[in-house]
């Protein structure tokens, strides 16, 4: 790596770590939302003869696209790098601070998840521009919202690329901490929240009401069998998946439960559809509601809080082999989700995860991302773009 790259990288990331991005669905304080990190980003990009494109899937939370188009019939390479963070509270020491301790690592919410990505990405440039190298493709590098919580940024990308872009990216990199190794697949999902309607009666009496809670909790139990019976079949992402995340319900200790509720969280495979995944769900929980005495009496009702596919490409796609040359590490599944289920081969015909820093330092209260991971990505990207 050239002298001062990896000091930029350091200075970059904790500027960006400075800037607050927390999801809105996480945070209502000074804290929330994407708009300045992304606005600080605009003035960066635009310093390096960016065109930047900002766009809102919500209000006041732009997407950022920066295209650096060097021939419009050269194919198109991207990193798409979400720009929000999981919340800071807990967060032991200050969230923002950037700090880099003694054994390598530089500390703050997103360092690991996922502003290390960017500030690769903006580091880079730099050093292209100083040695005054010319991309041999072109490359558009975006900051989506909103990946913490749901796929509303992602989507909008994917709707960007296809109008923009005809045939769609040659090369998509999706940033996450990956250890520098390439995830070529991972799991998607459906969340279903089910609410359950009974009637209230006092509870030395319960025969003459509807227990919601009982009910709700039969149907749990149900589920939680359903998930065994899955856990045989064979693919290549593992077995499907159902969990009850959430549950509630009464309002006291002497009063029949007249409303409670309870969060699935369903795992969709490889091949499998998540509009088919959602109805068969759904017909089980009802089915189990109008046979079960537990359920007698009672009404069911439910919102579908998410749904997005699974992400699988090929441990032999172009960009998943270069990225485990490049990083010594295999191809890999990921158990988490991304973006990357958003885009389908019409957004990127060869895509994969990649980024430094491990998963099992995002989220945490005390993030941090080794210093010699930020090295080993930036040289990747350098290699990767003049490929």
């Amino acid at each position: 790596m050239a002298d001062g790259v990896l000091e930029d990288i350091i200075n970059t990331l904790q500027q960006l770590i400075a800037i607050p991005s927390v999801n809105p669905a996480q945070a209502t304080d000074h804290t929330a939302g994407e708009l300045r990190y992304v606005l600080f980003l605009k003035e960066q990009f635009e310093k390096l003869g960016a065109e930047v494109v900002l766009e809102c899937p919500a209000p006041d939370r732009p997407n950022l696209y920066a295209l650096f188009q060097v021939d419009a019939s050269l194919p198109w390479i991207g990193v798409d790098v979400h720009a929000d963070t999981v919340s800071v509270a807990g967060y032991q020491g200050d969230p923002f601070a950037g700090q880099v301790d003694s054994e390598g690592r530089l500390h703050g919410r997103g360092s690991c998840d996922t502003k290390a990505g960017i500030a690769v990405c903006l580091a880079t440039l730099r050093r292209l521009k100083a040695l005054d190298r010319k991309l041999p493709r072109n490359l558009l590098v975006s900051a989506t919202i909103g990946e913490e919580t749901s796929t509303i940024g992602a989507r909008a990308f994917a709707a960007f690329v296809r109008a923009r872009i005809p045939g769609g990216l040659s090369q998509l990199m999706v940033c996450e901490p990956t250890l520098c190794r390439p995830i070529y697949g991972h799991k998607g999902l459906v969340q279903v929240r089910f609410e359950v309607a009974g009637r209230a009666v006092h509870s030395s009496q319960p025969a003459l009401g509807a227990n919601a809670l009982v009910a709700a909790a039969s149907a749990i139990l149900a589920l939680t069998d359903l998930h065994h019976s899955l856990q045989g079949q064979q693919n290549l992402l593992g077995p499907p998946s159902v969990c009850v995340t959430l549950a509630q319900g009464g309002s006291g200790i002497n009063i029949v439960p007249s409303a409670a509720s309870f969060s699935v969280d369903r795992r969709v495979v490889h091949e499998e559809d998540p509009d088919t995944v959602e109805r068969e769900l759904l017909a089980f929980v009802q089915a189990h509601f109008a046979s079960s005495p537990s359920c007698v009496g009672t009404t069911l009702t439910h919102t579908t809080i998410a749904k997005s596919p699974s992400f699988c490409r090929s441990p032999d796609d172009p960009l998943v082999a270069l990225l485990a040359t490049a990083g010594g590490a295999p191809p890999a599944v990921a158990h988490y989700g991304t973006n990357a289920s958003s885009y389908g081969v019409d957004v990127a015909r060869s895509c994969a995860i990649f980024g430094p820093g491990s998963i099992e330092q995002a989220h945490q209260v005390d993030e941090w991302v080794a210093v010699s991971e930020l090295q080993k990505m930036a040289d990747i990207v350098y290699g990767w773009w003049l490929a």
